[in-house]
């Protein structure tokens, strides 16, 4: 009975140990590094775009006063820049960008005031368009 009681009492801690491993935890969130996986950072309040260089000397890009309408938040994390079945400018969202239900993972990019365009957008000065579309792979988009 004495060993019994053991057993149990060692079970307990066991199971005790491993609940207690998983609740404190933190869930494992996926790190980006600068430069590396990214070469953009699209800062939304601010609507600023810092384009990182490889020799240290950095761009800041505003397009707060370009005339971009506003548009709703893009979830944060890293997109990549591709290309539609049309051959239009898109930021793909991978496995690694946490989106909120029911976001197809797409977002198209377009100039500041184009008005054809419907369903998810992000409008970006001309310059810029062309300078994701031809420079970089992908962007990291941040609050």
């Amino acid at each position: 009975m004495l060993q019994f009681k053991a057993a149990l009492s060692l079970s307990a801690l066991t199971v005790s140990a491993a609940v207690a491993a998983y609740v404190e935890t933190p869930k494992a969130e996926p790190v980006f590094i600068a430069a590396s996986q990214y070469s953009v950072v699209l800062h939304q309040r601010s609507h600023q775009w810092l384009l990182l260089s490889p020799d240290g000397n950095d761009l800041n890009v505003s397009n707060a006063g370009a005339n971009c309408a506003a548009q709703a938040p893009l979830p944060n994390g890293v997109w990549l820049v591709s290309r539609d079945s049309k051959n239009r400018p898109v930021l793909l969202a991978p496995s690694v960008t946490p989106l909120p239900k029911g976001h197809s993972g797409q977002v198209s990019l377009v100039e500041c005031g184009d008005k054809t365009t419907s369903g998810r957008t992000l409008a970006v000065p001309r310059a810029m368009l062309n300078w994701l579309t031809q420079s970089t792979g992908a962007v990291y988009v941040d609050e």
